[in-house]
């Protein structure tokens, strides 16, 4: 005997005009709900996931993913401008290659 658990499936049932003498209509979510208490885990997995099988294209985007982001919070400092500058270019085309638009940074850095 086995058992299948898939926790973060979001399905609902609907009954054609509400009769629930008729077999239902099963409804699943084709995309993952925002707030679901699952929704954190989801994230970061899909973020390192990314991050293991692109690791060979960009090598510092992926260290900087899988080892300083916290769901959609990186947090991480470079010895340069210039090193900086190259980690978010890789960290962001690497989360494009997911379908994911990394933004909203920020540096203490005067010039940048």
């Amino acid at each position: 005997m086995w058992m299948r658990l898939i926790a973060t499936t979001c399905a609902f049932f609907c009954w054609k005009q509400g009769d629930l003498n008729s077999p239902p209509r099963e409804f699943r979510m084709k995309v993952h709900l925002f707030g679901a208490a699952s929704s954190p885990g989801c994230a970061n997995f899909g973020m390192k996931h990314l991050a293991k099988e692109n690791g060979d294209l960009y090598p510092k985007g992926s260290q900087f993913i899988m080892r300083d982001f916290y769901v959609d919070d990186g947090l991480t400092s470079a010895g340069s401008t210039e090193e900086a500058v190259q980690l978010a270019r890789e960290a962001r085309e690497l989360c494009a290659m997911g379908g994911l638009r990394l933004h909203k940074f920020v540096s203490n850095e005067r010039e940048s």
